[in-house]
């Protein structure tokens, strides 16, 4: 604490009297006033002879140091907060720009906290040349996201095909499928029966589940087994929820043996497996044989399901003129080897693979896709975040456009599919309502009340449409689609689900009827009357998401190729973490069907879910596909425009 002293007069003096002021530590170096010691500062001879004038100095100094803004002492302590972002004035927001956000343009985008991003724009700094800063610095100049493509990952590389044999263990289908699909990415061990102790074990990469004669089956797909799985036994699995699971291994078939390869086989022979057990579903094929059509191998296409050890399996061949082969086959194997793949299409010459060009096709390019062209930040970037060495495309496409010209809205366009059998008694000729033949397609006689027989009803083929009599079905026969109409066909000819109820000649609802109603003329009646519903076809898909950064998310559209077919294309509406790398994804099917990938198919197999947002790519393990009706939606949702450019746009 400072103690100043401050001298009274000289009659205080004689007396031997001192006035002590003491003042706190902090007021002393921030706000003791220098007012109070002016009087002091003064000769003696101006305080008494010039006391007014000791008055206006006191009182300049007094107003010099009060708080209010814009005096000098307010200006000197508000210096700490001149230097502070989210205290300094806005006048003073430019000079912090032109020291920390060197390079950046002067505006940004609208709704962009200039403060906030100075704050923190060393968080940016540390990272740059990544895709990280470079989609934050299209969101502050544009708003936007914009999607990277890397050249490099389609330039073809000689022996870069990912090939893979599937070791896969056949199991039971006995627990929940959240369960089941929970031992994605899990380890399965098995136990001696006698023992107890762990034997062997394996780590589980993918599944595929089906049923097939009766048996429900999971084929696991294993990774890093170690020890020797045993058949007709349990294997467990600790799923992260802690509960742990039990299975039943399935017996299978084993390596088929070449006893005598005979003579006069071809490659791709069928193979046909035979057993006094219970076992089902073994396939196989002649893999090679000589020049004298000797068999040297033979391949196991599916090694089938429950052949026990003990169950005698013989082995023939359908060849159009091999004989003398003698194959053998033992049962009770755990462990099977599928036929191999390639994972992917790196390295083959028949891919969308490119040739290296040292320009776009290298290792250091790389794309920037976004709704600007590449002349509107190609010297911003440089400057900011380019990294040196590399060299940067742009791909501008139609994404802004797009969307603000067709949005989706909560209504749907209501139209009819027509089936013959609600029109079976019209006629080219035809212009009046069958159902209501009075003027302008109201009033007048319902014509067919009753369906229509085409077996020549009691009325006749057909009725005087300008008349007054309806047509009467034929009693034996009954109408088209009836349980009596022409005995045997009825399962071919009934309507399925509802039709339009008919009332007054106009729709009206509908209804349940075992024939077909005939409906009123369309040119005599809207649509307005149809109930508003609208089908959507929606598809689970389970997906391996092992290796991908931006799996794919709500609202996003995905796609699979398959060869000779059209490309199923949908958008992402729920995603649900199963655990491990498996995700559940909900996708509103717009066109195609999605598959398993991995399936052979004519010109191939099918392919992986791509996520056009993210550029992710996934195996689809597994899907469940169901049909559902809501009141809302659109007959076209929207145009998928794919790959619509204004042009590769190359510096």
């Amino acid at each position: 604490m400072l103690i100043p002293l401050h001298l009274g007069s000289d009659t205080e003096e004689e007396n031997g009297a001192v006035t002590i002021i003491v003042l706190d530590k902090d007021v002393i170096e921030r706000y003791t006033p220098v007012s109070i010691f002016i009087e002091d500062q003064v000769p003696e001879f101006v305080a008494i002879d010039h006391s007014g004038f000791v008055d206006f100095i006191e009182e300049y100094v007094k107003w010099s140091e009060s708080l209010d803004g814009g005096n000098p002492k307010y200006e000197a302590f508000n210096l700490p907060n001149t230097a502070n972002i989210d205290k300094t004035a806005t006048t003073f927001i430019e000079t912090f720009k032109s020291q920390f956000l060197k390079n950046f343009p002067k505006t940004f985008e609208s709704n962009v906290d200039q403060r906030k991003l100075i704050k923190n724009i060393k968080d940016f700094y540390k990272t740059k040349g990544t895709e990280k800063s470079y989609k934050l610095l299209f969101r502050i100049l544009f708003g936007e996201d914009p999607i990277f493509y890397y050249p490099k990952k389609d330039i073809f590389k000689a022996s870069d095909g990912k090939w893979k044999e599937p070791t896969i263990i056949k199991v039971t289908n006995t627990n929940t499928l959240s369960d089941i699909f929970g031992t994605v990415g899990r380890k399965i061990q098995q136990r001696n029966k006698t023992t107890n102790v762990v034997e062997a074990y394996g780590f589980v990469e993918g599944l595929l589940m089906y049923e097939n004669e009766g048996y429900k089956v999971v084929e696991l797909e294993l990774s890093g087994t170690f020890g020797d799985f045993f058949s007709e036994g349990l294997i467990e699995c600790d799923l992260v929820s802690g509960t742990t699971i039990y299975e039943y291994v399935y017996p299978t078939l084993g390596e088929v043996v070449v006893n005598n390869g005979g003579t006069g086989y071809s490659v791709e022979d069928n193979v046909e497996f035979t057993t006094d057990g219970m076992g089902v579903d073994a396939e196989g094929k002649i893999e090679s044989v000589d020049s004298k059509g000797v068999i040297k191998s033979v391949k196991l296409l599916d090694s089938g399901i429950n052949y026990r050890a003990t169950d005698t399996t013989s082995v023939t061949t359908t060849s159009g003129g091999g004989t003398g082969a003698l194959l053998s086959v033992s049962g009770g194997v755990a462990l099977d080897s599928r036929v191999g793949y390639y994972t992917n299409n790196n390295g083959l010459l028949s891919s969308n693979k490119k040739l290296q060009d040292n320009y776009y096709y290298q290792d250091f390019s790389y794309v920037i896709k976004s709704s600007k062209s590449l002349d509107e930040y190609s010297d911003l970037m440089k400057k900011i975040i380019h990294p040196a060495g590399t060299k940067m495309f742009g791909d501008a496409f139609l994404r802004d456009l797009r969307s603000a010209a067709i949005n989706r809205v909560d209504t749907i366009t209501k139209y009819e599919t027509p089936l013959v059998g609600h029109y079976t008694s019209y006629r080219f000729e035809t212009y009046r309502n069958l159902r209501a033949n009075g003027a302008g397609g109201s009033g007048g006689t319902d014509l067919y009340p009753s369906g229509y027989g085409w077996s020549a009803g009691e009325t006749g083929f057909y009725v005087d449409e300008d008349g007054s009599v309806a047509h009467v079905v034929h009693g034996a026969c009954g109408p088209l689609g009836g349980l009596t109409h022409e005995a045997g066909t009825t399962a071919l000819n009934a309507p399925q689900g509802a039709q339009f109820a008919v009332l007054d000649g106009q729709i009206s609802g509908t209804t349940i009827q075992d024939y077909w109603l005939i409906y009123p003329n369309p040119n005599s009646r809207g649509i307005t009357d149809m109930p508003w519903s609208h089908t959507r076809n929606y598809s689970d898909i389970f997906l391996d998401t092992t290796g991908q950064s931006t799996p794919p998310v709500v609202n996003e559209i995905v796609s699979q190729e398959t060869p000779y077919t059209q490309d199923a294309i949908g958008e992402v509406t729920g995603v649900e973490a199963l655990g491990g790398n498996l995700r559940k994804v909900t996708v509103d099917v717009l066109s195609g069907l999605f598959q398993v990938s991995g399936l052979d198919v004519i010109g191939g197999t099918t392919g992986l879910l791509h996520g056009e947002s993210g550029d992710s790519d996934c195996p689809i393990m597994f899907i469940e596909n169901n049909i559902s009706t809501g009141t809302t939606g659109n007959a076209f949702n929207y145009i998928e425009i794919e790959d619509f450019l204004f042009g590769l746009e190359r510096t």
